[in-house]
């Protein structure tokens, strides 16, 4: 008989304040557009240069329409196609999930800046006695400017000595890894150098690179992420905090909020991480840290100024799908664990105010008051699961989970196998629940969308005459009946919000009668 774990809702008590954390970032209302961030105009860094006029000419008339196919050569991220930005537009807002204000970028880095950092100092790298007297080499120059370094080290260039060991080859990335997570967009030409000498140097020489959780987490601090969401359990920041590097410790005293940095950033580094992750410079051996990167993907995926940014969802679901590919076969407790500390225990508000990036008008009561996620910032989330064999059977154990979540319930349920059974018996039990929800054209969208994430998780072969089917045709009964009112509301002359979601739902009742009226053949042959 299958064993399912009971998980009562009321044990999850906010977490404390930690004091020995570094201070919390008062909230900041400021929004940012990532399609913004990310149209960058050539014609405008052309703008104050003394340039000759037929050149001139070219740049105000040409550029322009040049600069949407030329800005991959600038940016690793491919820019939105034009059109389909004016579709994603025209998508109206209630539809969009809001996000979290997981980082701060309104107060600057916490630690170090682009050039702040020293090879010499910091990281410990012996230049004495490595170069000829004379030298043309300026020293001083090599061990500050990240560019000058690359260039330097070619492995054209005799200077390329300098890298005499593996623990010189270390220092050496680990300095250039932390430069490049905080480099401007604006020096956009130097970021292309750095990552390309990066990338030779990782082909060119005999050693190896390791990138490590140390690493990111320490680039998460310095983007002043919320140390209060930053780790699923509480004991382990004090764990993570103690394997920062000792010479953040240098910038200490300086964390007051320093010079914006812009959200771009994040992105480029989010891309620059992904390649080393394809070039195998990520290995994660064990479950505790499998978790750790869904947790710290799924928080950057739903920062604010990045969640409505389809680049950074292709990005956090590749990654995903590589470390799953890679990952031996998860066992069930494991893919249990997983799904619930994603949605059971995620419940940024318990454990930071300041994370709310969305008003509660459209919020039922017991969905606001658990402290939990926005219901469409969780059906993002479920959206950037690996489209993998385990990848959807977690996806839809998540799904399970948060229509339980959303109906209400006092013990979550977590089923070995989720079965459409179980998903009809919760609605049905709580169908008090689902008519407070339908004033909320969020909740319903999304409780209706997880509906469909369970379903084909479950698989769509059943015969007709199954009780697969029938649970699943009485399901399909309560969506209808929405669907009816939501067309009543539609030809009524009142302007009422709840329309705009009359397209999904008619969606999913097409593809649902489709699956439950299949030819007379298909069926037969499946229930033989």
């Amino acid at each position: 008989m299958s064993q399912a774990l009971l998980l009562r809702s009321s044990s999850f008590s906010p977490k404390k304040p930690l004091k020995e954390l570094l201070r919390t970032e008062s909230y900041h209302s400021e929004n940012f557009c990532a399609e913004e961030l990310l149209e960058g105009s050539i014609l405008e860094s052309t703008q104050g240069l003394d340039l000759e006029a037929p050149l001139k000419k070219f740049c105000q008339e040409q550029l322009p329409k040049l600069s949407q196919e030329s800005s991959s050569f600038f940016s690793p991220v491919k820019q939105p196609n034009s059109q389909k930005l004016e579709e994603v537009e025209n998508v109206p807002p209630i539809l969009r999930p809001p996000g979290l204000s997981v980082f701060y970028p309104q107060s600057g880095f916490r630690y170090f800046n682009y050039g702040e950092l020293n090879l010499e100092s910091d990281f410990k790298f012996n230049i004495k006695g490595r170069l000829e007297t004379p030298s043309p080499i300026e020293t001083d120059r090599l061990m500050k400017d990240p560019v000058y370094l690359v260039e330097t080290l070619s492995p054209t260039t005799s200077s390329s000595l300098l890298v005499g060991n593996q623990d010189d080859y270390q220092k050496i990335l680990d300095y250039l890894f932390y430069s490049l997570s905080v480099i401007s967009p604006d020096r956009e030409l130097d970021r292309q150098v750095l990552v390309k000498g990066f990338s030779d140097m990782l082909i060119n020489y005999g050693f190896t690179w390791r990138m490590n959780l140390d690493m990111l987490l320490t680039i998460l601090v310095n983007y002043r992420i919320d140390m209060k969401i930053l780790l699923p359990k509480e004991s382990h920041i004090k764990k993570y905090r103690s394997s920062l590097p000792l010479w953040t410790r240098r910038f200490e005293s300086n964390v007051d909020e320093k010079e914006p940095y812009s959200a771009r950033i994040l992105l480029n580094t989010l891309a620059f991480i992904k390649d080393l992750v394809f070039r195998g410079c990520f290995v994660i051996t064990i479950f505790s840290e499998l978790r750790l990167i869904f947790w710290w993907l799924f928080l950057l995926a739903q920062h604010s100024e990045l969640v409505r940014n389809g680049a950074v969802n292709i990005l956090v679901s590749d990654m995903l799908t590589y470390f799953m590919g890679k990952f031996p076969p998860l066992d069930l407790e494991q893919v249990q664990k997983l799904s619930v500390m994603l949605t059971v225990d995620f419940r940024p508000l318990r454990n930071s105010k300041c994370t709310r990036h969305w008003t509660t008008a459209h919020i039922p009561k017991h969905i606001e008051s658990s402290g939990s996620n926005h219901p469409l910032n969780m059906l993002h989330i479920l959206s950037l699961m690996p489209k993998t064999r385990q990848g959807l059977e977690i996806r839809g154990l998540m799904s399970y989970l948060c229509v339980q979540h959303m109906l209400g319930v006092d013990v979550f349920r977590v089923p070995d196998r989720v079965l459409m059974s179980e998903l009809w018996g919760l609605v049905k039990a709580h169908l008090d629940k689902w008519e407070m929800m339908k004033p909320s054209v969020t909740c319903m969208k999304t409780i209706i969308e997880m509906f469909d994430y369970v379903l084909y998780s479950i698989g769509v072969e059943m015969g007709r005459k199954s009780r697969k089917a029938k649970d699943l045709r009485n399901l399909l009964g309560i969506v209808e009946i929405f669907k009816q009112e939501l067309l009543d509301l539609e030809n009524s002359e009142n302007e009422n919000p709840e329309v705009v979601i009359l397209w999904k739902v008619q969606e999913v009742c097409r593809r649902w009668n489709f699956i439950l009226q299949r030819t007379p053949a298909v069926q037969s042959a499946m229930e033989n």
